[in-house]
């Protein structure tokens, strides 16, 4: 009867770990969100789903690149637009960018034209500028940088219709509310090559 008893403690010990462990697991992923005074009558549920949400897309368009982790929402203040409600949050993380300097398709680009010049003289040029350019993009890599971002949600009705993010774009004093995934959009590999061989070519003036 001893052992019995025993024994259940130690399943019971076990159970509670292994619930502990799970709670840690689930709580990593969540994002840390906080909702100001002017902000109570969200939804927490609501919050941590667009919190996610725009973790995903910032996430998403810098994978390779940059790696964003320490994610923190804070729903800062609500505005009411007809029958939407307008959130404002500011998202704080860490970004580190992971990629190397030389897989830079701005740098690949530039190799493009290097690898093209014939003339010594102007290969020894092209070759001082690439460094130059390397040892900028070189003073930023594996560099942690604390980001804050404004994205602003729109929750239609009462939620149930559901919501479009926007980053507030702000050019000559005027705000202009871009699509968060256009906004944060995949880098163009291609068009940045490009990007690469017109900057080289033009500071050497070969165009």
């Amino acid at each position: 009867m001893k052992k019995k008893k025993v024994s259940c403690i130690i399943i019971f010990v076990l159970c509670v770990l292994a619930g502990f462990a799970v709670y840690l697991k689930f709580s990593v992923k969540m994002p840390e969100v906080f909702l100001s005074e002017e902000c109570k009558n969200m939804e927490i549920e609501m919050a941590c789903k667009i919190a996610e949400d725009i973790q995903n897309v910032i996430s998403s368009s810098k994978k390779g690149i940059y790696k964003i982790d320490n994610f923190l929402f804070f729903f800062d203040k609500e505005e009411i637009d007809n029958e939407d409600r307008v959130f404002y949050i500011k998202v704080t993380a860490d970004w580190t960018m992971v990629r190397e300097p030389e897989n830079d398709p701005v740098i690949k680009g530039m190799y493009q034209v290097y690898n093209e010049i014939q003339n010594e003289k102007e290969k020894q040029e092209a070759k001082d500028i690439i460094n130059g350019f390397l040892v900028e993009i070189q003073s930023e890599y594996m560099l942690i940088e604390t980001l804050t971002y404004e994205v602003i949600a729109v929750v239609s009705g009462s939620g149930n219709e559901g919501y479009k993010l926007y980053y507030p774009l702000v050019r000559d004093q005027e705000e202009t509310l871009i699509p968060l995934n256009e906004y944060f959009a995949v880098e163009e590999s291609n068009a940045k090559m490009e990007l690469g061989k017109n900057t080289i070519l033009e500071i050497m003036e070969l165009k």
